[in-house]
């Protein structure tokens, strides 16, 4: 409440000490915080580092599942992922004021053999709590991330059985094709049996989890080579239907004469 409410003896005078104090709670603050003692959660968009920690470890859990983990290959990756995020939860700063209230359960997820049982529950509560505090590496391009984040979201997709209605893919194909254009580069020319694969529109007629990784971890860190000038790739997380804009005429009035002034005035939207 601020200074206003403090004990104050002899403010008055001798033994005259303050007695009350006043508030004028224009705001409504009392009624709002009876009615809401812990306030309002806040409704902020989540990070894109908070969003790819949650798709890795939910990636991770489908691969937990059949068919999926009579699969070598995918229960190795599954088994880099748990290792990724383990090592995530375990490098956290325990002095920050985002992970003291969460310590309980960061100390608990240091040990890496609960990480191969978690169950569909903790998997949630760990994201739940302790995505957001994730501290994204800040020497990555945001263009990094969200790639990553395509890829992952193109991972589930074809895991749940849904890409091909997808147009995610979309967004993938197009990468690849701006960074084709760049294949001067000697990083992309490196990179090119990759860029060309994730051109192909056969190849996703049916790709692989393991596959669209390789991808990731080839083109990642070359799509901040895309020129924002020339980029059309939108790394989005909800897919929309845009029509095409109605384009009123331009109105030009007739043109008036100022005989003070000697000069022609045009009226009208221009």
């Amino acid at each position: 409440m601020g200074r206003g409410t403090r004990l104050r003896p002899n403010l008055f005078g001798p033994s005259m000490d303050k007695q009350h104090f006043l508030v004028f709670d224009y705001c409504g603050n009392f009624e709002f915080f009876d009615e809401n003692p812990e306030g309002h959660e806040s409704v902020s968009g989540r990070s894109v580092t908070a969003r790819i920690f949650e798709k890795r470890l939910t990636l991770a859990g489908k691969l937990d599942n059949n068919p999926y983990k009579h699969d070598a290959s995918l229960q190795s990756y599954k088994e880099e992922l748990l290792d990724l995020l383990h090592q995530q939860i375990s490098n956290l700063d325990h002095q920050s004021i985002q992970v003291r209230p969460h310590l309980k359960l960061a100390h608990k997820l240091e040990d890496r053999a609960i990480w191969n049982r978690l169950k569909s529950n903790e998997r949630n509560e760990i994201i739940r709590t302790l995505s957001e505090v994730i501290p994204p590496n800040i020497e990555e391009d945001e263009r990094t991330r969200r790639f990553d984040l395509l890829m992952l979201r193109l991972q589930h997709q074809v895991l749940d059985g849904t890409l091909a209605k997808s147009l995610l893919k979309e967004s993938a194909m197009e990468t690849a094709e701006q960074l084709y254009q760049k294949k001067h580069i000697p990083a992309v020319e490196k990179a090119l049996p990759f860029v060309e694969k994730a051109m192909n529109e056969e190849f996703w007629e049916s790709p692989e989890v393991n596959e669209l990784d390789e991808i990731r971890v080839a083109l990642r860190n070359l799509v901040h080579l895309i020129n924002n000038y020339d980029r059309t790739v939108a790394f989005t997380d909800f897919e929309d239907e845009l029509s095409a804009p109605e384009i009123e005429d331009a109105v030009v009035g007739e043109p008036i004469i100022n005989e003070q002034k000697g000069i022609s005035e045009k009226s009208g939207n221009l």
